[in-house]
């Protein structure tokens, strides 16, 4: 038996961004030199990945065994019901497949230049400072946590987690939102919230990141709620 898995049809991508020159969900043709390329958001991950799949399926004997298509949503997320849901229903099926091909575009310069042996691990975590709320005439008088949570992101991004291995790329630890929600310029906010990310190889477990950003976080005062995905 055969199982193919894939990312998800529709919901494989992250918000589209700035800076389209056309809608980004209407897939639209431009000349490209040697043909045409099709532009949209998600066009080559997954969407294009998938239909290629499929075209190469309809190639394959009838006799080869069974060939399975496992098309998830909700992969740029928490990531609940999607794959994870699915492996857990293989597992109470015991319907194991003997091999799992993921069909992730990792092409650096031309089509199928590499393959890889996994995937990396993803940890992303809120982090909290509280404070407490005043005006900035009398900074006596309040507690203002974005200086702690600027100190805390700024230990966190000299962070070097490793230098690579030989299957895998290096670690990485990404800021990737910062929150304070002051609606006032003379006022210090309440709480400053953060977020990161980080892609782990492995060298690493998810717990073990957290537990590290936890301890980090708590040096400055603040909390750490981590989400692991791998």
């Amino acid at each position: 038996r055969i199982a193919a898995m894939t990312k998800p049809y529709s919901l494989d991508v992250v918000p589209a961004g700035e800076g389209w020159t056309s809608r980004p969900f209407t897939p639209e043709r431009r000349p490209a030199p040697g043909g045409e390329l099709l532009y949209g958001r998600g066009a080559v991950d997954m969407k294009s990945s998938i239909a290629a799949m499929v075209a190469a399926a309809a190639e394959i004997s009838p006799d080869a065994g069974t060939l399975s298509f496992v098309i998830t949503g909700d992969e740029e997320g928490p990531a609940i019901h999607g794959t994870r849901a699915l492996i857990e229903l293989i597992r109470q099926r015991g319907d194991t497949p003997d091999l799992i091909l993921v069909g992730e575009p990792t092409c650096v310069a031309r089509l199928g230049d590499m393959v890889k042996i996994g995937r990396r691990g993803s940890v992303n975590v809120w982090l909290t400072v509280e404070g407490r709320e005043g005006h900035v005439a009398y900074p006596q008088r309040a507690d203002n946590p974005i200086p702690r949570l600027v100190a805390m992101l700024a230990e966190l991004d000299a962070l070097v987690l490793d230098e690579g291995t030989e299957w895998f790329q290096p670690s990485n630890l990404e800021i990737t939102e910062l929150q304070v929600g002051n609606p006032a310029h003379n006022v210090i906010p309440p709480r400053a919230v953060a977020r990161i990310s980080i892609r782990f190889n492995d060298l690493h477990s998810g717990a073990e990141l957290a537990r590290r950003v936890g301890d980090i976080a708590a040096k400055h005062g603040g909390t750490a709620e981590p989400i692991i995905s791998g």
